[in-house]
């Protein structure tokens, strides 16, 4: 039997088909280059030494010890766990996502609504909320160690400033605080953005769902607070 004749929407899947390669090999290359960062980000959360900072964090926020964090303890943890990071990356781990975006994972980890997550879920929170860090240190180093002193040295060429007079020095410290007090929260905030820790703004929807949750963390304190004066009472 003989073929049916090519269609015009034939036509154009093979012209698609010989032209695709070259796109999806750059694709695939963009892809690689950016989630590598994030599979080492992955790589350094799983680290013996991270899990244990975690875990210490746990032991402290956990006062009662029954293994169980609410999100006042969470949000303190994290804290814990960045100031801990900042002793080694520098002043790239000294910006903490904010209280909204604990709280949104908090509510979205606590699926049973008992107002408290385990260790598991808080070893995966901290995680998530602390994979940034390396993003950050990247362009800290990047910009500082490399984009400074090349700047520098174009900006001096450009303007014709002589070398090893204050002209020289005032140029290169000006342009170090500027890349150190402006680009360089810039593009955080760009890193952020991008991130799991996206929306660090309390929204709307976020306080219709935290609210509720409160509340009912609010009156089951109550409860063991009472039951605790009935019990001393009684002994």
């Amino acid at each position: 039997m003989s073929s049916p004749p090519a269609t015009a929407t034939d036509h154009m899947l093979s012209a698609a088909s010989t032209s695709s390669p070259r796109l999806v090999s750059s694709s695939m290359t963009s892809d690689n280059s950016i989630s590598l960062l994030g599979r080492f980000e992955r790589f350094l959360t799983h680290t013996r030494a991270f899990q244990t900072g975690v875990s210490k964090a746990f032991a402290i926020c956990d006062h009662s010890g029954d293994g169980k964090v609410d999100e006042n303890e969470l949000y303190t943890g994290l804290i814990l766990v960045h100031l801990e990071l900042a002793k080694h990356a520098g002043p790239a781990a000294c910006f903490p996502p904010t209280r909204a975006v604990c709280d949104r994972h908090f509510a979205e980890s606590d699926r049973d609504g008992s107002g408290y997550i385990n260790r598991a879920e808080f070893h995966y929170i901290v995680e998530i909320l602390c994979a940034d860090i390396l993003s950050r240190m990247f362009v800290y180093y990047l910009l500082i160690v490399l984009c400074v002193p090349i700047l520098a040295t174009f900006l001096l060429h450009l303007c014709r400033i002589p070398l090893g007079t204050y002209y020289e020095l005032i140029t290169r410290e000006g342009l170090s605080f500027a890349v150190l007090f402006l680009i360089v929260p810039l593009l955080w905030n760009i890193v952020d953005a991008r991130s799991n820790v996206a929306g660090d703004r309390p929204t709307e929807e976020s306080i219709a769902l935290l609210s509720g949750r409160r509340k009912e963390q609010r009156r089951r304190r109550r409860q063991k607070k009472s039951q605790q004066e009935n019990c001393s009472e009684i002994s």
